[in-house]
């Protein structure tokens, strides 16, 4: 791989890095000042800055502050584009666990995201009642 894919394909990996470490500002650092985050499914959820993502990400660490696992399962690069599979488990202070799972396709910019397409849906639970959305 030549080193700008080997950049391109790093990206994803430090961002999942900083939200298992619930390190919002080592998340940040990944994204360029102007991000743009598309959520096609959900428009609107979509939002610009990077601003936006720390105020985000704090609300979510916040929020399962038993912990968060985030992982991406496979990638891809094609060009300056990362194609990512990802699965985020995060552990409310009562326990209760809520998994999303999905794609999400960010196009990097020196080394940062400077646009994503978020395809992130939580997980059916086996007891409705208790399935919520680990990005409300």
């Amino acid at each position: 791989m030549s080193a700008s894919t080997e950049e391109v394909r790093a990206v994803p990996f430090r961002m999942a890095a900083a939200m298992s470490d619930r390190d919002v500002e080592k998340l940040v650092v990944n994204y360029t000042d102007d991000f743009d985050c598309v959520v096609p499914v959900h428009p609107d959820r979509s939002f610009r800055g990077a601003g936006q993502v720390r105020a985000n990400y704090t609300m979510i660490f916040a929020r399962y502050s038993n912990g968060l696992d985030a992982r991406v399962i496979d990638c891809v690069v094609d060009g300056d584009r990362v194609w990512t599979e990802w699965e985020m488990i995060g552990t409310r202070a009562d326990g209760v666990v809520e998994t999303i799972r999905g794609t999400v396709i960010i196009r990097v910019e020196s080394g940062r995201a400077a646009a994503v397409r978020f395809y992130l849906d939580p997980v059916d639970a086996a007891d409705t009642s208790t399935q919520l959305n680990i990005l409300d």
